[in-house]
């Protein structure tokens, strides 16, 4: 199943994440991944934000996702208490090139990521 719509800032749901998009992005979603697009023809500019429904912890994500290489990750960043991890690694999906993204954000309270604390 796949729809397509104009999004608005309204509290939406995919999956495990709870989300709100600004006017002008558009939404599609299937039953494995929501997708947001914007485009700016005069600019010539675009993004495009995929989101994948959670894994189970329990599988391998590096195996699923068939990553082959090592991931890149970034040097641990300190601030104000908080530290912040990020790395990626490539992939192919479907006989295209992808990127793994990972973001994680520490604090003594707790972790926070991009879906909130844990």
């Amino acid at each position: 199943m796949l729809a397509s719509i104009e999004a608005s800032s309204q509290q939406q749901k995919f999956d495990i994440t709870n989300y709100s998009i600004s006017a002008g992005w558009k939404k599609q979603v299937t039953d494995k991944a929501l997708q947001l697009t914007k485009e700016d023809v005069a600019k010539g500019t675009y993004c495009i934000i995929t989101l994948d429904k959670a894994m189970d912890a329990a599988n391998d994500s590096k195996e699923i996702l068939n990553i082959k290489s090592a991931p890149q990750m970034e040097p641990v960043s300190k601030e104000d208490g908080w530290e912040a991890q990020t790395g990626s690694a490539t992939f192919k999906n479907e006989g295209s090139k992808a990127v793994a993204m990972l973001d994680a954000d520490f604090q003594e309270s707790g972790i926070y990521t991009a879906f909130g604390k844990k």
